[in-house]
């Protein structure tokens, strides 16, 4: 976690400290369009575990029997040799090859999380 290019040799040597033992090839074969879809299923679920709050309860709401959003979102660089499963946006002075835009919906009325895109 505190090397994010650690190459698959130093992944396999953290893995067999753990008493997992693969090759670096095995490690490798690893990343990829599946490995992507779990991370994403994976922050999507920790967010939704994570992202509970104490529903706001105000006369205002019951107005707006459908619920009550606040949305938001930003976007985060990543590394340049990730282009090819998160591509980059646009120009300006942040842009970059890879990125990833987050967006989230929090409802009001329940107080949870309701989206994250």
């Amino acid at each position: 976690m505190n090397n994010g290019s650690a190459s698959y040799s130093q992944l396999n040597h953290v893995a067999a400290s753990l008493d997992v033992h693969v090759r670096n090839q095995a490690i490798e074969e690893r990343f990829g369009e599946a490995s992507t879809a779990l991370l994403r299923q994976l922050l999507e679920e920790a967010a939704g575990q994570l992202l509970e709050g104490q529903a706001v309860e105000t006369p205002l709401f019951e107005h707006f029997p459908g619920g009550v959003f606040l949305q938001d979102g930003t976007v985060i660089t990543l590394p340049n040799e990730l282009e090819t499963t998160w591509e980059g946006c646009g120009g300006g002075p942040y842009a970059s090859k890879s990125a990833l835009r987050i967006q989230a919906r929090w409802e009001m009325r329940s107080g949870g999380l309701h989206g994250l895109w």
